[in-house]
């Protein structure tokens, strides 16, 4: 450890997606030979396809475990992975442009009863023809069946947007990937005409069925869907993102189906937040994810020293470092912290996720990225901003269900309250607030509702947990460690990590 210095630690981002983009050999290299594969997690049903969903929390590490994934079907010299980022590959704008007038065919007023399966399945269509006609690589049999088929998927027109423009039910196709071929004859296109309007729906449903007659060949495709995110920004905007993910998860299941059974190379895997299943969630969905999917989570039974997720930083800073993952701790960290064993401090301070280990540990080393180890004092010194930044981490749960006066109201209550608290008390502080600071109709609707769900939903995000007395102690309990259910009747705690930007008392 001689001239090493914090600073060159390479803790990891708060984001995977960010690792996922650099992918250089370095970092690559630091990822592959330091992960943990999440406990209790059946990494072998995945890689075997009987598997592809994964849900958890926002900062579990879903986008990480497709990451790795890929990285291990990739050991096999013919498997190729493809990548989709739903907040950047398909970012909000170009989603609404290409997705707000489709199915129903008239109007930009998206509701629940309307669907994209269709859409979603032309749109990972077109990835499979990409990798097979770009990269030049044999997934399928170069035959006529995949000629039909990779001109019709290709026929359908791309604007801006990374999907096709539909107008009542209609999209143009161009003509030009059909001439000088008998196939323009067999589809009764005319020749004369650069392009033709024609009705989606049928013409996806043409193409399914040559997708089902296509012919395996050598190599492999593996798509990895991630980020699958759901805002309360605006009521319409909301329904139609809940849509959108909903049918892409049933259309992922039913083309990994098609591809089981047939035996074809390609397999879809999907990361989905926790909180936007709960929003979306319905009978067909839940059937599919119970089948299919398997929840991530970073708990463990045993004592605090000897959780899973205190591997997930040691693991990576022994690799750097060249020693033992036992010396990680005596190494670089002092052994206690505010009184607390240094692992318990830490682990007390998160939400038991990757993410906000390297959240905390992050802060610390910009406090002393020239000292050799890290020290109590840093972790005094960063308590308001990582209180800070831990309260923004849990409005992105809170955007799944509340709209931004909403959560403004939320914070409004917690404001300088208290840390423990009962019910009543908690009825009674909705009551002082509506009567004394409620500004805007959304959060006067929010104080009037039944308050009953919203301390659900904050218990279920880790905002809060349940007190209970133990052999004369109290104990918490919190979703996260294993507690999915709350229980009205016990006192509350909030997590402390919110304490100092809250203001509790």
């Amino acid at each position: 450890m001689s001239n090493f210095k914090l600073k060159d630690l390479q803790l990891g981002n708060l984001d995977a997606k960010n690792e996922l983009i650099e992918d250089t050999d370095d970092v690559r290299d630091i990822f592959i030979n330091s992960y943990v594969i999440p406990p209790n997690f059946n990494f072998q049903k995945f890689y075997e396809r009987q598997r592809y969903f994964i849900t958890g929390l926002k900062g579990t590490g879903k986008t990480a475990l497709l990451r790795y994934i890929s990285i291990k079907l990739e050991e096999d010299p013919d498997t190729y992975s493809k990548f989709i980022l739903f907040k950047s590959d398909l970012g909000n704008k170009d989603i609404s442009a290409g997705l707000s007038k489709t199915n129903v065919y008239d109007t930009d007023n998206i509701n629940e009863e309307k669907d994209y399966k269709d859409l979603w399945r032309w749109f990972i269509y077109s990835e499979i023809v990409f990798f097979q006609n770009k990269k030049e690589i044999e997934l399928f049999q170069r035959n006529n069946t995949w000629s039909i088929f990779s001109k019709k998927v290709l026929a359908i027109k791309k604007t801006s947007s990374l999907f096709p423009k539909i107008k009542n039910g209609n999209l143009s196709i161009s003509l030009k990937l059909f001439e000088h071929t008998e196939l323009s004859a067999q589809l009764g296109f005319d020749k004369k005409e650069d392009e033709i309007k024609i009705d989606f729906k049928e013409y996806i449903y043409e193409i399914d069925e040559l997708f089902e007659e296509l012919e395996s060949s050598t190599q492999n495709l593996n798509i990895f869907f991630d980020e699958l995110e759901l805002n309360y920004i605006k009521k319409k905007q909301y329904k139609k993102d809940a849509n959108l993910i909903k049918d892409l998860i049933l259309s992922i299941e039913k083309i990994n189906g098609i591809c089981r059974r047939k035996r074809f190379n390609v397999f879809i895997y999907s990361a989905i937040r926790s909180e936007v299943l709960l929003a979306i969630s319905g009978d067909e969905l839940n059937k599919s994810l119970s089948d299919f999917g398997e929840s991530l989570s970073w708990y463990g039974a045993g004592n605090d020293e000897n959780q899973p997720l205190l591997n997930v930083i040691t693991k990576r800073l022994a690799y750097q470092l060249n020693c033992q993952v036992k010396d990680v701790w005596s190494n670089l960290f002092p052994p206690k912290i505010q009184r607390d064993d240094t692992r318990k401090y830490i682990l007390h301070h998160s939400w038991y996720r990757p993410r906000d280990i390297v959240r905390f540990l992050t802060l610390a080393q910009k406090q002393g990225g020239e000292k050799e180890k890290f020290e109590h004092e840093m972790f005094d010194s960063i308590q308001y901003d990582y209180s800070s930044s831990s309260w923004n981490e849990l409005v992105e749960e809170l955007r799944v269900r509340y709209s931004g006066s909403e959560i403004n109201g939320i914070q409004r209550i917690f404001n300088g309250f208290k840390e423990f608290f009962t019910y009543k008390d908690f009825e009674e502080r909705i009551t002082y607030i509506r009567n004394h600071f409620s500004e805007t109709e959304n959060e006067k609707h929010l104080l009037d509702k039944d308050i009953k769900p919203l301390l659900e939903i904050l218990y279920r995000i880790g905002f809060i947990g349940n007190v209970f007395n133990k052999f004369n102690r109290n104990m918490y309990q919190f979703s996260f460690r294993g507690n999915p259910n709350i229980d009205y009747e016990k006192d509350f705690i909030i997590h402390k990590a919110v304490k100092r930007y809250l203001g509790l008392k």
